[in-house]
């Protein structure tokens, strides 16, 4: 094995690796940067965008009560039906009306059946070419279900246990 004797380490090499003041930042055993207070920390880019930290809605429903999720729904809402028992019909928007890619999740503690809006000609083909039957998701499961909008669909993107 060579060694290399090292001439030039350059100022770092005069001060100690931690966390505290006139310290080199080391990385931890998980090559991860440590728990720094970046208060004071300048000329780094934040890479232009920014981020929402709750992007989607989340209601939380804890009646066992049919529930219709409103036309008017917000993109991307979390319904969680949070009844420790029971079971209740969940009518979904009018696909045609909410638009193509208009997506909600439904999570549950019981028994929840999707269904289209009531009069409306929507379906979910997953299941069946009609949606007399329903859909359903038992106790702890979710489901994704985006809208096919003018083709009066609703489609099942995931379904499992959370």
């Amino acid at each position: 094995m060579k060694t290399k004797q090292i001439t030039d380490a350059g100022t770092a090499a005069q001060y100690d690796a931690g966390t505290s003041a006139n310290n080199i930042i080391q990385l931890d055993g998980d090559a991860k940067i440590p728990a720094v207070d970046g208060s004071n920390i300048t000329g780094v880019s934040g890479g232009g965008g920014s981020v929402d930290p709750a992007p989607y809605n989340f209601v939380e429903v804890s009646s066992t009560s049919d529930y219709t999720i409103s036309d008017s729904s917000n993109n991307g809402t979390v319904y969680y039906f949070s009844a420790s028992s029971g079971s209740t019909d969940v009518y979904l928007p009018e696909a045609n009306v909410v638009g193509e890619g208009f997506f909600v999740l439904i999570s549950s503690k019981f028994r929840v059946y999707i269904k289209p809006k009531s009069g409306s000609s929507d379906t979910i083909p997953y299941f069946s070419s009609t949606l007399e039957d329903n859909f359903r998701i038992d106790a702890n499961d979710a489901l994704t279900v985006v809208s096919g909008g003018s083709r009066n669909a609703w489609y099942i993107i995931n379904h499992g246990s959370t």
